[in-house]
């Protein structure tokens, strides 16, 4: 994560003109070495064997080859093949737990190999792009799917679900850099997020208190910059607007991906390192940098205003470093009352 974002401030400009090897290799370094370790050790440790641990391992360790300079055909291999790995463990558990939470996830984790194929074939990081972003939020669509469960799905929502999968698979494999794949990536990113909002426990909880309120308002602010990077990639390209690649990615990625991180870590990482996390009104501040920092990096994409988009750099990492603490602070406090609130 300190490595991928030292990458991502480089990138902005705050690396000097010599930079860092991660400035490259940004985006592969966040997608499949933090989030694919992250995801890999999650579902490691739900399964409980040890041969799923392969694709969290292969995922760090493609990470750790960047600092040392490796070549990008060697990193892209190697995240490859972690992502086969985890391929292999999500098929797993869509035999064993069929239904649609379950086909979103295998969608993500055979999105996440495309893009590896992608790079490696092509040597451009950007080719990867749509089918990263295909296993970031397939990943984490199911994942909100299985926690609403409860929630009745409309009659058109699956069906909307599976067809904006379809869109937005036809899209990255054109590429988001290409006019009409950006478009149609667009287009199914929007019925997607319809159908997931539709059903999320997120727009009922939203009404409640404490640790409850703040999961769903990650998860619908994650929504809600989710939609504006569908409308941005649907328009961008017959609108002719700056930052039509670099907008969208960030939405999705820090907004989407970001506040969904921030929600969902009380409730994971307590199942996956065994530590007892207790919620405080003091998380609202890293995600209130989170969400300033977004609307820079953003705006200043599509406003063409460097000096603002290069602001939102060290908001993130300050975001994200507030976050920790919080986390830390989490783990520290008293034990008090069990929360009264379900998940988010």
């Amino acid at each position: 994560m300190m490595l991928g974002l030292a990458g991502g401030l480089s990138r902005l400009g705050w690396g000097g003109s010599t930079g860092l090897a991660a400035a490259t290799l940004h985006g592969p370094l966040m997608v499949c070495g933090v989030f694919g370790t992250l995801i890999g050790v999650e579902r490691a440790v739900a399964l409980g064997r040890s041969w799923p641990w392969a694709a969290p391992a292969l995922a760090a360790a493609g990470a750790s080859l960047v600092p040392f300079g490796a070549p990008a055909a060697t990193v892209a291999a190697v995240f490859g093949l972690a992502a086969a790995c985890y391929a292999a463990v999500t098929t797993y558990l869509a035999r064993e737990e069929p239904g649609l939470p379950s086909a979103a996830m295998l969608f993500g984790a055979l999105s996440w190999f495309a893009g590896c194929v992608a790079w490696l074939t092509t040597g451009s990081t950007a080719e990867g792009a749509g089918w990263w972003l295909m296993f970031l939020i397939l990943t984490i669509g199911g994942e909100r799917l299985e926690m609403s469960r409860l929630v009745r799905p409309s009659r058109w929502g699956d069906a909307a679900f599976l067809f904006g999968v379809s869109l937005m698979g036809a899209g990255a494999g054109a590429g988001l850099l290409e006019p009409a794949g950006s478009a149609v990536f667009g287009v199914g990113l929007a019925l997607l997020v319809a159908a997931l909002v539709g059903r999320d426990v997120a727009r009922v909880n939203i009404r409640r208190q404490g640790d409850v309120r703040y999961f769903s308002t990650c998860m619908l602010a994650g929504y809600g910059w989710l939609a504006l990077a569908a409308a941005i990639l649907a328009t961008a390209p017959f609108l002719d607007l700056p930052g039509r690649y670099d907008a969208p990615i960030h939405a999705a990625m820090l907004g989407f991906v970001g506040s969904m991180v921030f929600g969902h870590a009380l409730i994971i990482l307590p199942a996956v390192l065994g530590v007892r996390l207790r919620f405080s009104p003091a998380l609202y501040v890293p995600l209130c940098l989170l969400h300033g920092a977004i609307l820079l990096r953003v705006g200043g994409a599509l406003g063409s205003l460097e000096t603002v988009r290069m602001a939102s750099g060290p908001l993130t990492v300050a975001a994200f470093a507030a976050f920790a603490a919080c986390l830390v602070g989490a783990g520290r406090a008293p034990e008090r009352a069990r929360p009264t609130g379900a998940r988010g």
